[in-house]
């Protein structure tokens, strides 16, 4: 059994590790590009027709039914998310606050001999 007061010290650290967590740059970027999303109607709206987009598109194929109108309405709308300011600083900040994390785990698997990411997830009841 681990003693109490290394109980007490590692919870310390784990605080303060996601107090470390909560003030990454990349975060705080990312957080930001988000609330600027929240606000943004437009950009919800081109995202949200999007994914239903993908979704319906992706339902088609798997069906076997012709997709060539869907396809362009992608293509339209893809170009449209390209070219969408705020979609464009939320998706950078995500992808670069994604990276600061995985680096930082690729550090604690090191450190520890086995990929700490995986082993905090709870388990799977699926395949």
């Amino acid at each position: 059994m681990i003693p109490t007061q290394d109980i007490k010290s590692l919870t310390t650290h784990a605080q303060e590790f996601g107090a470390f967590i909560k003030e990454l740059p990349e975060l705080v970027a990312f957080e930001k590009a988000q609330l600027l999303f929240q606000d943004d109607i437009e950009a919800k709206e081109l995202l949200n027709t999007y994914n239903t987009k993908v979704q319906s598109l992706q339902m088609m194929q798997q069906m076997g039914q012709p997709v060539d109108k869907l396809k362009s309405e992608y293509e339209e709308l893809n170009s449209k998310l390209e070219t969408n300011d705020v979609l464009n600083e939320l998706f950078l900040k995500r992808e670069a606050l994604m990276q600061k994390i995985q680096g930082i785990n690729e550090e604690l698997t090191e450190s520890l001999g086995f990929d700490f990411a995986t082993m905090a997830k709870p388990p799977s009841n699926c395949c």
